[in-house]
Formats: structure tokens, C-alpha cells, sequence
């Protein structure tokens, strides 16, 4: 059978177009609604008893992480089913590779609601990195970029995300994007490895 050389030279640039596990991979996780947690808190802000359910509060109540890796970055995003600006939010990565964990915080609260983004290392020391983000609060997301360089130019990573809110203080909300309830002090679950 003879190849047609113009059909062969489409099917040809047509798999290179196809990108690779190489160029970038990208997973998508969901989570429960209505599976946030909360702790009550003594007047020096210690926990007070065991975690209930709060299955009526939206504020921090993860939907689901999307995670690309590429080359570059860490892409994650975080779906909530309602993010206001009010009271305080912390939203938080765990980032491991195959020789680096990090820590990445983010902080909004009143007078400061694009947040404020600190990176740590395991040992809870700042790490020396730039990281950038976006809160949006009309979509309900938060997007966390973070450099490759930072973590070492990893091939593979894995994420855990997920919430700590509160409006008054007496009481923190708390929700794990990749799990179905927890509990307060456990560490965040975290996804399958994702190759660049």
C-alpha cells in the first residue's frame, strides 16, 4: 500500500501538535460540599473539644483543586462554594517533591482581601522565593502559582489544599479540599503525583 505524502505529512504534524506527559499534566480532584469542619476556640485561641460538622457553612467549603505542573510552575487552583470578604480566610498548599515540602499561606482579612502569599519550608522557615496568586471572590477561586525553581525543579509533585476561615474568633472552619471531613490538626490529604 502506498502512503499518500500529503496525508502523511498532515498525520505527521498532527502528532507533534499533540502535547506529552512531558510538556505539562494536569489532575483534577473533587470535594464533598457541605464537609467543613469547626473547632471552637478557648479566650488564648487553643482548640476547645473535638471538630463538628458545619455542613451549613459555604464560606471556605471546597469544591475541588485543579493542579497543572509544567516546566515552570505549580499551577493550583481551589473551587469553593462561597468566598466572601469578611472575617478571615487562610488558604493553604502543602507542596512535595521527591526531596522538598513546602508550606504555601495564603492570608486575606479585613483591609487586606487579595491576601497576602508567604512560602515556607518544612522546618517553618520563610523560604526565599516569589509566589503569586489570585483570589477571586466573584468566581469563588484562589489560584497559587509557584515557581519550579522553588521546589527544586521537580518532575513530579504532589498537593494538598485546603481552608481555615473564621469571622469572630470564638470559632475556626475548617475544610480539606481532597478529603471528606478530617479533623482539625490532621495534615492536608494530598494528590497523586503530577508530572511536568
Amino acid at each position: 500500500m502506498k502512503l499518500n505524502r500529503p496525508l502523511a505529512a498532515i498525520a505527521t504534524v498532527a502528532l507533534l501538535a499533540i502535547p506529552t506527559a512531558a510538556s505539562a499534566d494536569t489532575i483534577v480532584r473533587g470535594d464533598a460540599r457541605g464537609d467543613v469542619q469547626v473547632v471552637k476556640l478557648d479566650k488564648d485561641g487553643d482548640v476547645v473539644g473535638e471538630a463538628a460538622p458545619a455542613p451549613d457553612r459555604a464560606q471556605g467549603d471546597a469544591t475541588g483543586v485543579k493542579v497543572t505542573h509544567t516546566k515552570k510552575s505549580v499551577r493550583v487552583l481551589t473551587r469553593y462554594r462561597d468566598l466572601v470578604r469578611s472575617g478571615y480566610q487562610l488558604h493553604q498548599l502543602e507542596i512535595r517533591t521527591g526531596s522538598r515540602a513546602r508550606i504555601l499561606q495564603i492570608e486575606a482579612l479585613p483591609g487586606s482581601w487579595k491576601g497576602k502569599a508567604t512560602l515556607y519550608t518544612w522546618a517553618g522557615k520563610k523560604a526565599r522565593c516569589s509566589t503569586s496568586h489570585t483570589i477571586d471572590y466573584a468566581k469563588n477561586t484562589v489560584l497559587a502559582v509557584v515557581p519550579s525553581k522553588c521546589l527544586g525543579n521537580p518532575t513530579w509533585v504532589r498537593i494538598g489544599s485546603g481552608a481555615i476561615t473564621s469571622y469572630d474568633g470564638n470559632q475556626l472552619y475548617f475544610d480539606d479540599a481532597l478529603v471528606t471531613g478530617g479533623t482539625f490538626d490532621s495534615p492536608n490529604a494530598l494528590t497523586g503525583r503530577v508530572y511536568r
